[in-house]
This record gives C-alpha cells, sequence and structure tokens, in this order.
C-alpha cells in the first residue's frame, strides 16, 4: 500500500504548491530522504528538481541506486540519480492547497528555505504535523 505525498514550496498567497510522490509518503520515510538531500544538494536544488524539473511526479524518492534500477520499466519511469524514480508518462500533476486532485495525499512536505513543514491530511483538511530544521553544514576555521 502506498502513502502518497505532495513536495512543495510556498506560494506568494501563504499556499503551497509541489510535485505528486506515490510511494513512502509518511514522515519516518520521506523527512530522512529529504534532509539527507538538502544537507547534499541544498534546498534551492532539490526544490528544483523535485518540483520544478519533473512535472508529472514521482514513483517514490529514495537514494539507493540498486532497488532504483529494478523499476525502470520500459520508459514508463525513469531513474533520477541521488533523487528517486520520476514518472515519463502522463500530464503534468501540479498539487497546490488550492487545487488538491482526487489522489488523497496523506502528508504535504513544504521546503522552505531553512526547514521543512509537514502537513498532515486529517478530518478533511491537510494541518500541521510537524516542523524540521535543515542540518546545518559544519566547516572547518
Amino acid at each position: 500500500m502506498s502513502t502518497r505525498s505532495c513536495v512543495a514550496r510556498r506560494t506568494a498567497d501563504n499556499g503551497w504548491e509541489g510535485r505528486y510522490v506515490h510511494f513512502d509518503g509518511y514522515p519516518e520515510a520521506r523527512v530522512p530522504v529529504l534532509l539527507d538531500l538538502i544537507y547534499r544538494k541544498g534546498v534551492d536544488r532539490v526544490r528544483n528538481v523535485v518540483i520544478d524539473w519533473n512535472t508529472k511526479g514521482w514513483s517514490c524518492l529514495t537514494g539507493e541506486h540498486e532497488t532504483l534500477r529494478e523499476h525502470q520499466h520500459a520508459g514508463r519511469f525513469g531513474v533520477v540519480s541521488d533523487y528517486g524514480i520520476a514518472c515519463r508518462e502522463g500530464t503534468e500533476l501540479t498539487i497546490s492547497s488550492n487545487d488538491i486532485p482526487d489522489c488523497f495525499i496523506e502528508y504535504v512536505y513544504i521546503l522552505d528555505d531553512e526547514s521543512m513543514t509537514v502537513l498532515e491530511y486529517k478530518d478533511g483538511q491537510h494541518v500541521f504535523h510537524s516542523q524540521i530544521s535543515y542540518p546545518q553544514v559544519l566547516t572547518a576555521v
């Protein structure tokens, strides 16, 4: 069974919009992957790849290269190194706080500049679940 989620950014009206991710959207799985990507690549790059570059959504986000290779199916999905499995077929799928499709999004991960806000679907709406600060890169002086 999949836990559907959305990786998003804030919009000008203080809402959010982002891309659909089909598998492993519960916080115990999604947060460590996003934090690792942000630590290694920076939040701007992660937003660019996950939200802007692949407009058709994701099957999963994971950095496990061996697992990713097994899921590449005749052009339907494509492995994106270090990120996961991108959907290649279908139409653009933007999910926003103003327009949530019928695919039932259980969690939303909003990637702000300094922290990630996690929303959870409860009682017909997405409500605050948690806020996680990004790991800081330590540099020698």
